[in-house]
């Protein structure tokens, strides 16, 4: 089983999910984690992070892949 880390961590789960498409559209498998009974409840993450996660070989390119999103 591969071992998932956190590549960021975002307040707004439409930020997440991009983030995660973009992922997805370069061939990186990601997974969110967040505590808002998955999106009905999006309310209940305030002041709580949605975390990004992808498998550890995949951090260097999941890093480079989403800092188009910073600019």
């Amino acid at each position: 089983m591969e071992q998932f880390v956190i590549l960021k961590e975002f307040l707004q789960r439409h930020e997440a999910e991009t983030a995660q498409g973009l992922l997805e559209e370069n061939g990186i498998k990601s997974i969110l984690l967040a505590d808002d009974c998955g999106g009905l409840r999006a309310g209940m993450t305030f002041g709580c992070a949605i975390k990004l996660k992808v498998g550890i070989n995949d951090l260097e390119k999941a890093t480079e892949t989403i800092k188009v999103l910073d600019d």
